[in-house]
């Protein structure tokens, strides 16, 4: 939480400024996904990740650092004991495709109507009774569309969430 405040506040403070570098996308979520596997591991939730081949994106790493690390929180967050997150990474045409899926508890169609609106700021207990800020999906909102990325979502109250994000592929 508060390196979430952290950096959307210095996002805020610089004006968005963004440094962004060509990196291997599947080695910035693998970093993501190692740091948060004792979480995962805690609450008895396998975490499956599976990518079909290293691509080259341009990006602000610490900002989608922090993308993936709420998203995968949040899954973590959302899914019950036993239960199962699926990261796949792929690459359609010329994206790389990243969605993180869960068996959690879903969301309604207004819930995920709110989900980016900063006037309707919400936060929902996890399914440990985990705390939130409400500022996390906001944050990810932002970063994602700094870095020339696109964020989808699609949900399904007692079935479980996927967040897709399409990462612009950087040709050799």
């Amino acid at each position: 939480m508060l390196s979430n405040l952290l950096q959307w506040s210095k996002s805020q403070m610089i004006g968005g400024y963004s440094q962004q570098e060509v990196v291997i996308l599947e080695g910035v979520l693998g970093e993501v996904i190692a740091l948060l596997q004792t979480t995962a591991n805690i609450k008895n939730i396998q975490v499956a990740y599976t990518h079909t081949a290293k691509t080259k994106v341009r990006l602000d790493v610490n900002q989608i650092r922090v993308v993936f690390r709420n998203l995968l929180t949040n899954a973590i967050k959302f899914t019950h004991p036993q239960g199962t997150i699926a990261i796949r990474v792929f690459r359609k045409e010329n994206l790389s495709v990243v969605e993180m899926e869960d068996t959690g508890v879903g969301m309604s169609p207004q819930a995920i109507a709110k989900l980016f609106d900063e006037s309707t700021h919400f936060s929902t207990k996890g399914t440990d009774n985990e705390k939130g800020t409400g500022l996390g999906l906001l944050l990810v909102k932002e970063f994602v569309e700094k870095n020339n990325a696109k964020l989808y979502v699609k949900s399904q109250e007692h079935v479980g969430t996927t967040f897709t994000i399409e990462f612009p592929i950087v040709m050799d």
